[in-house]
């Protein structure tokens, strides 16, 4: 008789610091639906719960999109600056 393989899960849930969502694989689903992810020390409130793959792929599109924000808001900050010292100096 063969043990049935138990299906490997990735949770999302909120979170209030962007970028307002995190992600992680799951290492236990409580009776009350919140999820324990592995390395985490607390237990979270799921927004989606998603086959490992799948969870893994959205989590590697978010770390994309939020990249790109972090390098267009840092040349935001520089242009900011800029405009600053140069209203500053007349």
């Amino acid at each position: 008789m063969s043990k049935s393989k138990k299906q490997q899960l990735w949770a999302f849930w909120k979170y209030d610091l962007f970028p307002y969502v995190l992600g992680g694989e799951v290492e236990s689903i409580e009776c009350d639906g919140s999820v324990r992810v592995f390395g985490g020390l607390v237990l979270m409130t799921p927004i989606l719960i998603l086959p490992k793959k799948e969870g893994k792929k959205r989590m590697d599109e978010i770390k994309r999109i939020t990249n790109e924000y972090r390098g267009e808001s840092d040349k935001l900050k520089m242009t900011y600056e800029s405009q600053v010292e140069e209203i500053m100096r007349g």
